[in-house]
């Protein structure tokens, strides 16, 4: 039902017939290349039906012990932390609730599957897992009710990019530097060459792995923020929010502290304006924004 949307920007001339072909080629490779681990596919299975039962949710986890082991370590830091550590799978189910479990699992999962990458495949999955540590941190410290999932909307938003680089769909190694370097930049590569980009096909990938909605429409629309505001005001907050993370993101690759000039420049955001954030929340809570950058990346072993 999001077609419309995705294809709504070709403006190049391109066939949609032939784009929505290669689009469902470029899916099913990636299904070929990179399964769903069968534990977290268990897991979305379960908490798929509304009376789910949180014991069914431990026995799935539970049958791949790496999986857990790094699901406690996650559930335990400052991004998710309760007032007591949690030792057992069952004690971070209870405490953290089924759905947030989930949404740990299968971004878990989904970094899991690109932990062999190096090169330009390093640089997307690790600024991946900040602007997830940058997403969370920021619904945390601002209070952000009704937007759930931030923490896997920031790990899953560039995997179509990830699949891309594995599958050599397009040549990333050929793209200018800007393409990496600057936000709002490799989509627009990508559908150059092949008519869509990583933000459609990751979409997709999503609703092929199961992975429960919103996540899907912010991640297919983390680069058309004007067609999340046609769909609802949950999905336009949790995209202007994963937007923010994702251009914080990129600034704190370069800039340890912000100046004035670059406070003037992210409150110009869309999520900044929505939310009502200043240029001095931004300033107070940078230095919590780095920990959690640094923490998500020594939790899922990157960098």
């Amino acid at each position: 039902m999001y077609d419309r949307h995705w294809f709504g920007d070709l403006g190049n001339g391109a066939d949609a017939d032939a784009t929505t072909a290669r689009l469902a080629a470029a899916v099913g490779k990636a299904c070929d290349l990179k399964p769903f681990p069968a534990a977290a596919q268990e897991v979305m299975r379960v908490l798929s039906h509304p009376e789910f039962e949180m014991h069914a949710i431990t026995r799935a986890i539970e049958r791949d012990p790496a999986l857990a082991t790094r699901l406690l370590r996650v559930a335990n830091s400052a991004l998710f932390r309760s007032s007591l550590p949690c030792d057992s799978i069952d004690m971070a189910v209870v405490r953290l609730g089924g759905h947030t479990i989930g949404e740990i699992v299968a971004g878990v999962a989904a970094m899991e599957m690109f932990g062999e990458q190096t090169g330009i495949g390093a640089r997307l999955r690790n600024h991946c897992v900040g602007v997830a540590a940058i997403a969370r941190s920021l619904g945390n410290h601002f209070r952000f009710v009704g937007v759930p999932q931030l923490f896997l909307c920031g790990l899953v938003h560039d995997v179509g990019s990830l699949i891309m680089l594995q599958s050599r769909d397009l040549d990333y190694d050929a793209l200018p530097p800007e393409a990496l370097a600057q936000v709002d930049q490799l989509h627009r590569y990508e559908r150059r060459v092949l008519d869509f980009d990583h933000a459609v096909l990751g979409a997709y990938i999503m609703d092929m792995w199961q992975i429960p909605y919103p996540v899907s429409a912010v991640v297919a629309w983390h680069h058309q923020p004007e067609q999340a505001h046609v769909d609802g005001n949950e999905i336009a907050l949790m995209v202007e929010i994963l937007r923010l993370a994702d251009t914080l993101e990129h600034h704190m690759q370069v800039v340890r502290e912000p100046d004035e000039g670059l406070l003037e420049a992210l409150i110009q955001e869309r999520a900044c304006s929505l939310l009502g954030i200043s240029a001095s929340d931004i300033r107070d809570v940078w230095p919590q924004l780095l920990d959690a950058q640094r923490e998500a990346a020594e939790l899922l072993q990157i960098g």
